[in-house]
């Protein structure tokens, strides 16, 4: 078999070729390009390496480039900034020159106006300084960055139950109104002084000619005296006859007697007699608990003598409405019928005015005619801002009228967020205009030759001046060149020709100028100067605007599952009828929501579904007007509301502050004024940051001990028992006792013999009555009765006083959120320093626990809390009585002693009483301080607890300067029967103290009554307490405390053994203690053994609470990235605000969140955008070659405004006298000087900072340099051809290509040679 062998020799060739081709190619490209790595064939690792190096070497040096151009930049401002910095210097200069009174003001004005020009110039170096086509120096190159303006504080919700405020107030008006006093001088006069009501009256030795000309001199002396002006409302008439009568003013009230004073006139006086009382008050009395259906203002008015009464009704829309009223002049009673003309719209029933003098007696205007105005302001439920409640940065804010709000229901639009803002918003810019006042000179006449002198200058007239036109030009000309007139005065002399008037206009800084001066001499000119234009001056505004907050009329909690059905009013609109689900609240509230939502056309209210029984219906107005709600139901009101989870009432919405984050936002009130009708806390609000402040909250009575009656009648028999279980104990009367009121006293001692029953027994208001009363307050016990079977006594028993513990509240599990955040409750351990032995304080409950709770969260809500201070301010300060001595004060249970000096001055009083409280600070918390009118008390958080010793003499809270108002004093009643046959006695206990009237055998009642009185009056040992005979009944004993608002205990009513007499103990006004926050209680050992079993009264005391303040600081505008290299977070950028909602308790019965002060709603945030921040620009130079790595400049606005130059430059804007910033006077230069030092150190540090980073740009550029040529070189070593080695490998290849070459010829030729064989 024949084989034909392939040619391997010439395979093995063409491969070895191919090879060696393969690496020529290479080694030519190497040679040819300088790199040993042209593809990712020849080296990838190499080449992957080298890649990154080349485009980090390519950053380098861009990044090297940035630098430089960073540098040129920094130059650029820095090289403006010291032109700036050198023109201040100027500025300075001439600020140091202008202080020095070598200089008046005229030549100080010379040196303001180049003053004024560098100001200029600053400012247009700041905005025309460009690099690169935008601005370096006016806080706008860049990113923005600075801190975020924030509404700086909120107020509260204001809420009334009812539309209409059922108080109102009543001023008297009118002459005849005052009281008049009347006395009568008689005999032959002599030189000397008359005094009268403090008014002295010189007799001149003429005057005392006669009794006449002395009465004629009174009348007109006291006239004249400021005290009985025409402006004064008070008058004095003299007769020829010696009568003098004084009449005094409707708010003068009841006044003492006239005092006289005839010195040695030699003049005598009858006594002062009061010829007619003043008409102090008059009471209002509606029928069947009538009320007004509108706010507004009513004027009732009664002529002297007339028989009618005319009234009138303006409502907040300005509206008049006539009313008809009827007089009855005989009880002084003016009476509007319901069903009388268009009173029906003003009043829902018959409405009644009692005209009374200081005694309450009613006034006979038939007997004594006289002129009467009564005005009676019926407010709305939400109050209205007053002149004086507000201030803001000093500036008073004045009312808030309904005018301002067009969308809110008209009974309380006065008092709407959207009337008070608008109130604000009127005061935060500059009212009205600056001007100079002008005046006008007026010639007429035919001029003479002489001299005239005008406002100082003289000008002589010659012969050719021979019209008042020509002597007014050349007085205008000679005023022009004089130095009262010229430029530099600012004072402006203008004249048009052929007029015979020259104009001045004097600059603001003169104010009011008197008319001016002219003495026309020989000139015989005549001349008239007028006011052309007053001086006025602008009031600065406030710089803090108001904005209204959407409504939030939160719900209430859904009770009951009963069905019932109603209309609910919003704002004065009827919803369709609502039918409630039996027992399906979310159907129900679905029903309520779909009914009001169908009217929101109408009334601006959404209701919302908040989904939770426990918080019912919502209604929100978007636009802030109020949300008044009613319902009209044939249930109960409030068993409607109940099911359907509504309020009635009316709340208006909030109002949120803000200001230029530099600008103050000071709130203050005037001494009359009342901050909290704005729903506003007084306080300094500057700092950038949002603030809430959470309502005040109620002061917590003390806990109540439960007291029960039993009460033992009839006959009693021997053998016959009553029995008595307390706690399960069972005490049971002696069977041989033979009358209730001995069954009574034997039952009293076995219960107060039980040391450990934990109730004290005496004797009750009746004869056979028992008093139990637990010791501890805020303890219950059980209490039941019966008597033997046989027994023909009665026995009843009664609870006659709840237990009731102290209502403090906490903050609760489920009460608050905060942001979305769930708050923790507060616990006693979070506050250390309020006082726990007064049986109303609870730690847990301070403002000072719950700031705790809420900071416990701060972390994630971004708001943290503090505690406000516990604030009580007296308004009253009394120093007559008690006598002189050291009294004690309680604070949180530390004993303060002021030595009382009597009649001392009311300053002096408050003075001891600050100083000693404030020296035992560190003891109870509370600082004390003189308010001018009392002493206010602040704690530092803690709660507050105050009282003294009410069985001290006179002793009140006046004495201390912290009476706020308002008390009432007790009045109780002992009635006693005639007395028996043979001598007896009655008893009675007050505060304790065993009180013994001896009664005459055979005594009538009112006899009884009499030693009931003497005995009680005779007893030393009680304090404060009066007796007197009733004049209306003259059986019964009347018992008044002496001291408004402090109590006394009145039991133990008591006869004498087998005596039938009858005593019996009742309550006729109880006791007030008004507005004030001092508790007053007995501290006798008498009542705490006789009236509390032993317990001390100490710990009975009313506590104050505080609340809380929550702040939200302002975040900061996202800018470039910080050292970190990450990017700031883009979201919170709403400015942080406080969102307050009620926890999963909602507002049950289970959740304190409304008793704390909080109310759901967002508070602070994000301001508008007019009070941005000053501008300041972040430049970012990218100085590396990845992302990130980035130097900062911050270049702040130079400029008008800005935060460098600002308080400088910011008026350069405005007309040259509206300018603040000036050196035209030396308080001004003085002023400047400062504000240059503070405003050149700002430039300085910015010159300092261009500085530093200029040269850490010069060490970067230096750095990166250094960095770009060594990873030159790396990569040189790794991608860059080696050319000796390219170069043999070349040469190498080409030789063996040529011998590859050789032997594929060879090879094939050898092939050739075979196929000739094979064909041959």
């Amino acid at each position: 078999m024949a084989v034909i062998n392939t040619n391997v020799k010439a395979l093995f060739s063409q491969a070895a070729l191919r090879s060696t081709e393969r690496n020529q190619s290479v080694a030519m490209q190497q040679l040819s390009t300088g790199k040993r790595i042209n593809s990712a064939r020849d080296d990838a690792a190499g080449m992957a390496i080298a890649t990154r190096m080349t485009h980090q070497v390519r950053s380098l040096n861009q990044a090297v480039r940035n630098a430089g151009d960073a540098i040129s930049l920094i130059q650029t401002a820095e090289g403006a900034t010291n032109e700036i910095t050198d023109m201040m210097q100027r500025m300075r200069e001439l600020a140091v020159q202008a202080v020095n009174d070598t200089n008046d003001n005229a030549q100080r004005s010379y040196l303001d106006l180049e003053f004024q020009q560098l100001k200029q110039q600053i400012v247009q170096i700041s905005d025309n300084t460009e690099w690169n086509g935008f601005p370096v120096l006016n806080g706008t190159a860049g990113e923005q960055v600075g801190e975020m303006p924030v509404f700086k504080t909120t107020s509260i919700n204001q809420f009334g139950s009812v539309f209409i405020d059922p108080t109102t107030t009543r001023t008297i008006t009118g002459t005849g109104t005052g009281e008049v006093h009347q006395f009568t001088l008689s005999g032959t006069p002599a030189e000397g002084y008359i005094t009268i009501a403090g008014q002295s009256v010189h007799i001149s030795e003429d005057e005392a000619a006669s009794l006449a000309t002395v009465m004629n001199k009174i009348e007109s002396a006291l006239g004249d005296t400021d005290f009985f002006s025409a402006n004064s409302g008070r008058t004095v008439t003299a007769t020829a006859g010696g009568l003098v009568t004084v009449t005094f003013n409707s708010t003068d009230g009841d006044v003492p007697e006239t005092v006289v004073a005839l010195g040695s006139t030699n003049l005598s006086s009858t006594a002062v007699t009061v010829d007619r009382e003043a008409m102090t008050q008059a009471s209002e009395a509606f029928a069947n608990n009538g009320k007004f259906l509108k706010s507004g203002a009513l004027k009732v008015s009664v002529a002297q003598g007339a028989a009618t009464a005319t009234a009138s009704f303006l409502t907040q829309d300005n509206k008049t409405i006539a009313l008809t009223g009827v007089l009855n002049a005989s009880t002084g009673e003016v009476t509007f019928s319901k069903s009388a003309g268009l009173n029906s719209s003003v009043i829902s029933d018959d409405l009644t005015y009692t005209f009374r003098d200081s005694s309450g007696t009613a006034l006979n205007l038939t007997a004594d005619p006289r002129a009467l105005s009564v005005n009676v302001d019926v407010s709305g439920s939400i109050p209205n801002l007053r002149s004086g409640d507000l201030q803001i940065n000093g500036v008073n804010i004045g009312p808030s009228v309904a005018a301002d709000d067009l969308v809110s229901p008209r009974n309380n639009a006065a008092g709407s967020a959207i009337a008070k803002a608008a109130a604000i918003n009127r005061m935060a810019v500059d009212q009205g205009i600056s001007q100079g006042e002008s005046q006008s000179i007026t010639f007429a006449g035919t001029p003479m030759p002489g001299t005239i002198v005008v406002a100082g200058v003289s000008v002589v007239l010659s012969s050719a001046d021979k019209t008042p036109a020509d002597a007014a030009e050349k007085i205008a000309l000679a005023l022009q060149a004089s130095p009262q007139f010229d430029g530099s005065t600012g004072r402006v002399v203008t004249y048009a020709k052929g007029s015979g008037v020259v104009n001045i206009d004097f600059p603001v800084t003169e104010g009011n100028v008197s008319a001016l001066e002219i003495a026309p001499g020989a000139t015989g000119l005549a001349t008239t100067v007028n006011t052309t234009a007053q001086f006025m001056t602008s009031v600065p505004g406030t710089g803090v605007f108001a904005k209204v907050n959407e409504n939030v009329f939160t719900g209430k909690a859904m009770t009951g599952s009963s069905v019932t059905s109603g209309v609910v009013f919003i704002n004065g609109y009827a919803s369709a009828n609502i039918s409630t689900v039996l027992n399906n609240p979310q159907a129900t509230r679905e029903s309520v929501v779909r009914a009001i939502n169908l009217i929101s056309d109408r009334t601006g209210v959404k209701a919302i579904d908040t989904g939770s029984e426990s918080k019912g219906v919502t209604l929100v107005a978007v636009d802030g007007r109020n949300i008044e709600v009613r319902f009209e139901t044939p249930d109960n009101a409030g068993v409607f509301g109940d099911r359907i989870g509504m309020r009635e009432g009316v709340q208006s919405s909030t109002i949120s502050l803000e200001s230029k984050i530099q600008a103050p936002v000071v709130l203050t009130s005037t001494s009359a004024g009342d901050i909290t009708r704005a729903g506003l806390d007084a306080g300094n609000y500057s700092k950038n940051q949002s603030v809430l402040n959470t309502q005040q909250r109620s002061n917590v009575a003390p806990s109540v001990a439960q007291v029960n009656t039993v009460l033992i009648t009839g006959n009693v028999s021997t053998g016959h028992t009553a029995t008595i279980v307390v706690n399960g104990k069972p005490f049971v009367s002696d069977d041989t006792l033979e009358s209730a009121q001995a069954i009574r006293g034997d039952l009293v001692s076995q219960i107060n013999a039980d040391q450990n029953l934990g109730v004290f027994a005496t004797a009750g208001s009746k004869v056979g009555e028992i008093v139990l009363t637990a010791k501890t307050p805020g303890t219950s016990f059980t209490m039941t009765t019966s008597k033997s079977a046989d027994a023909t006594l009665g026995i009843a028993g009664q609870e006659l006083v709840a237990n009731q513990p102290a209502q403090v509240k906490n903050l609760g599990m489920d009460d608050l959120m905060i942001n979305g955040i769930k708050i923790r409750p507060s616990t006693p351990d979070d506050d250390r320093f309020s006082n726990v032995a007064v049986t109303s304080s609870d730690p847990g409950s301070s403002a000072i626990a719950l700031a705790a709770a809420i900071n416990d969260s701060t972390n994630m809500t971004g708001v943290r809390a503090e505690a406000n201070p516990v604030v009580s301010a007296g308004v009253n300060t009394n120093t007559v009585i008690p006598i002189s001595g050291k009294q004690s004060l309680w604070v949180n249970g530390i004993e303060i002693q002021v030595d009382f000096i009597q009649n001392e001055s009311g300053t002096d009083r408050r003075n001891k009483v600050v100083a000693a409280i404030n020296e035992r600070v560190g003891q109870h918390g509370v600082t004390a301080s003189d308010n001018g009118y009392g002493v206010t008390l602040s704690s530092d958080g803690r709660n507050m607890s105050v009282w003294f010793d009410s069985s001290k003499d006179d002793l009140s809270a006046a004495n201390f300067g912290l009476d706020k108002g308002g008390a009432a004093a007790q009045i109780s009643k002992v009635k006693l029967s005639a007395g028996d046959s043979s001598a007896s006695t009655a008893k009675v206990m007050i505060n304790g103290v065993p009180i013994t009237a001896n009664i005459s055998a055979g005594a009538t009642a009112d006899v009884a009554a009499e030693a009931m009185r003497d005995a009680i009056n005779a007893e030393l040992s009680l304090k404060n307490i009066e007796a007197y005979i009733d004049p209306a009944d003259h059986s019964s004993v009347l018992i008044k405390s002496r001291v408004a608002g402090s109590a006394f205990d009145l039991r133990g009513a008591t006869v004498g053994d087998g005596s039938t007499q009858t005593i019996e103990i009742s309550t006729v006004s109880p006791n007030i203690v008004g507005k004030n926050d001092v508790t007053a209680l007995d501290l006798t050992e008498a009542y705490s053994t006789n009236v509390l079993g032993g317990t001390s009264n100490a710990i009975n005391a009313t506590t104050m609470y505080g609340s809380v303040k929550l702040v939200a600081d302002a975040p900061v505008l996202p800018g470039t990235p910080g050292a970190n290299g990450i990017v700031p977070s883009q979201l919170g950028l709403t400015g942080s605000p406080i969102v307050i909602s009620s926890g999963a308790d909602g507002f049950g019965e289970l959740s304190n969140f409304s008793e704390l002060g909080f109310h759901e709603g967002t508070f602070g945030g994000r301001a508008s955008q007019e009070m941005d921040p000053p501008k300041v620009g972040r430049m970012a130079f990218q100085i590396g070659s990845s992302a990130n790595q980035v130097v900062t400049i911050d270049l702040a606005d130079f400029g008008k405004n800005g935060s460098i130059t600002g308080q400088i430059t910011g008026d350069v804007d405005l007309a040259e006298d509206a300018r603040k910033v000036r050196i035209n006077t030396r308080d001004g230069a003085t002023a400047v000087l400062n504000l240059l030092d503070s405003a050149m150190d700002k430039v300085n540090a910015t010159r300092a900072t261009m500085g530093a980073v200029m040269n850490r740009l010069d060490h970067v550029i230096n750095n990166l340099t250094n960095v770009s040529m060594n990873m030159s070189a790396s990569r040189s070593q790794i991608e860059d051809a080696d050319y000796a080695s390219a170069s043999t490998e070349l040469a190498k290849t080409q030789i063996m290509q040529q011998a590859a070459t050789a032997v594929l010829a060879q090879a094939n030729t050898s092939q050739q040679s075979v196929m000739k064989l094979l064909g041959g």
